[in-house]
């Protein structure tokens, strides 16, 4: 930027101009059931020209009831605290509703929701029905009672919203009775919502609000909820469901008469759930540089280097489906990206993208030119499941750079997997012109090997273990032979040991890899062969596990992962799950063992097992 001269210098001056504080606003995005109004969040995410990311408050723009009235979409304005810079929320209306919360338990460091009745036996407080303890017994005593109090008396919840006393919509009612010798389920009942033009407080005795001047014992300012569905009989010892037209109001109660024989009424627990839209889980994103659609976007490649034009800086857009929402954060300093975040309409982030703009020559020349070919192995009749992504080879400086991309695949016509044979399925690679490719095998036989890596194909499938005899360079025994396709028992794996360790316990198994990836695999039967010597036997237990934690990469010690690689989830006792399995044979050694289960899906599949003891002389 010019700025003119400086006295006595005929050189002109420049300077930097940078932005400091907030340089972008995230938007949000919402649901709500129809008629519902929606839920307003009370911060937004904010992007500072420091890097730093934070969050503001915000103040959103009064929303007319006739917008959520009926399905539809539509957007409300927020004012951001410390900056002009504003933020939408786009809100979804839709009838499609599902259960969500429990909006009547009792918040914690908060009155509201608040249980209330107009009556209680002074030892059995209603604070009881609302604390998330159901007790049909007195072990705990958990429960509101009217026990030999008067025989009729209302139960409710005033609900509140974050703490803050607010009306909800409410269309259901579940009411946990209790009884015991004294008390019961109630004669009759009748369910009411507060209709009174007064905003009611919080009162002063929740448990005796009939002592009180309080809005609620007011009889004009309830009405009885409509189209109740309810069982014929009430029953103590069990939640009883009502489910009735959906009212919006600040409390809810049920009005009861004391059964007969009884002293009183019982309720160990009142729950009310919301209704609530299910947010959309993914969505597709679409960038535009000064208007036109970004060249080669693809949704599994992150950074786009685009040829940089002196003196304009390019407006960088996005748009995205399925109501979610994409955050444009500005360069600030010089050779620092455009970034782009794309959220689904759940919150969570789909992608990261970079936008740089340079005239470095060989950043612009990188292109995609080839797509890595794949092969899939399926049972007859089963599904066939193909990645989202593929590896592609592009041009680099000095050699090619990986780069795995999203693949829109073509539909597999259903007589192709309903019977033996091999076929083809091919995919565009999404924002190239290349074509992926998976061969694929259908078998109609049994057992065909998932595990097996004969050749040791470092980029196939991966065995491991939580210990291996392969310490002493004189030791032969290796974790490889468990999956190289040979019952050859000099080609073994043992967890030896001249001084066994005082756990008995140890782990082998196998990690499913293709192409060096780690993939998932449906599995529904095992085989694996036990060796015995003079110093290592079959086990005296054996447990067949699955991969259920988070992802992760092959264990760097893969032999011995639990002692040289702690870290590694492998070694997180909740990350497997038991596997139940029928076996055709007792546990020993020198015979296949071979076993069957339910199909189940894992990236890696264990055997836990325990050495015998040796017998003490």
């Amino acid at each position: 930027m010019s700025l003119g001269k400086v006295e006595g210098i005929e050189k002109e001056a420049h300077a930097k101009v940078s932005v400091e504080g907030i340089i972008a606003v995230e938007e949000v995005t919402t649901t709500t059931p129809v008629s519902e109004a929606p839920q307003l969040p009370e911060s937004v995410r904010t992007y500072h020209s420091n890097g730093q990311v934070s969050s503001a408050k915000v103040t959103w723009d009064a929303i007319d009831p006739s917008q959520y009235a009926t399905e539809g979409s539509f957007t409300v304005t927020g004012h951001v605290e410390g900056t002009q810079l504003p933020t939408k929320l786009h809100v979804r209306v839709s009838a499609q509703t599902e259960t969500g919360a429990n909006i009547s338990d009792q918040w914690t460091g908060s009155e509201l929701p608040l249980a209330f009745a107009s009556d209680s036996n002074p030892s059995d407080s209603v604070a009881n029905i609302n604390d998330k303890l159901i007790s049909y017994n007195n072990q705990p005593a958990n429960r509101w009672t009217n026990w030999n109090r008067t025989s009729e008396a209302s139960v409710g919840i005033l609900f509140g919203d974050s703490g803050i006393l607010s009306k909800r919509s409410v269309d259901n009612l579940n009411v946990a009775f209790h009884e015991d010798h004294g008390v019961g389920a109630p004669k009759s009942y009748v369910i009411e919502y507060y209709v009174g033009s007064a905003t009611p407080t919080v009162p002063k005795n929740p448990s005796f609000v009939a002592r009180e001047d309080h809005v609620f014992n007011d009889d004009k300012n309830w009405k009885e909820v409509t189209n109740l569905k309810a069982p014929d009989q009430v029953r103590a010892g069990e939640m009883t469901h009502f489910s009735f037209d959906k009212v919006n109001t600040y409390a809810v109660r049920i009005r009861m008469v004391r059964p007969d024989g009884k002293w009183g009424t019982s309720i160990t627990e009142m729950q009310i759930f919301s209704k609530q839209v299910a947010a959309a889980k993914n969505a597709q994103a679409q960038i535009q540089v000064d208007g036109k659609d970004l060249p080669n976007f693809n949704p599994g490649l992150t950074d786009y280097y685009l040829e940089a034009s002196q003196g304009k800086a390019p407006a960088v857009t996005a748009s995205v489906t399925e109501n979610g929402i994409a955050t444009v954060v500005p360069s600030v300093g010089e050779g620092d990206p455009v970034r782009v975040i794309v959220k689904a309409e759940n919150g969570d982030i789909l992608g990261e993208y970079r936008l740089h703009f340079t005239n470095d020559k060989d950043l612009l020349a990188s292109k995609p030119v080839a797509v890595a070919k794949s092969s899939r192995l399926v049972a007859k009749g089963q599904t066939l499941e193909l990645p989202a992504k593929v590896p592609v080879y592009f041009t680099g400086k000095s050699n090619y750079e990986v780069k795995d991309l999203a693949v829109d695949w073509e539909a597999i016509p259903a007589e192709n997997l309903t019977k033996a044979g091999e076929f083809k399925v091919h995919g565009r690679v999404l924002g190239t012109d290349l074509t992926a490719e998976v061969a694929v095998r259908v078998t109609d036989k049994l057992g065909e090997n998932l595990s097996d890596n004969p050749d040791f194909d470092d980029d196939s499938n991966r065995s491991f273990a939580s210990a291996t005899n392969d310490i002493d360079p004189n030791s032969r025994d290796r974790v490889d032979y468990v999956n190289d396709g040979s019952d050859d028992e000099t080609r073994r794996w043992t967890n030896w040991s001249p001084t066994p360790s005082d756990n008995p316990e140890v782990s082998v198994g196998v990690i499913f890899r293709e192409a060096g990836k780690i993939v998932e695999r449906t599995v529904a039967e095992g085989s694996i062969r036990f060796f015995s010597d003079g110093g290592t036997d079959a086990p005296s237990k054996l447990i067949l596990e699955r991969y259920v934690g988070p992802e992760f990469a092959s264990p760097e010690y893969y032999s011995n992962y639990q002692p040289y690689d702690p870290e590694h989830p492998f070694n997180t006792p909740s990350n497997w799950e038991k596997v139940e399995y029928r076996a055709d044979q007792e546990i020993q050694a020198g015979t296949d063992i071979h076993v069957t289960f339910a199909p189940v899906k894992a990236k890696a599949m264990r055997w836990r097992m325990e050495r015998k003891q040796i017998p003490r002389v």
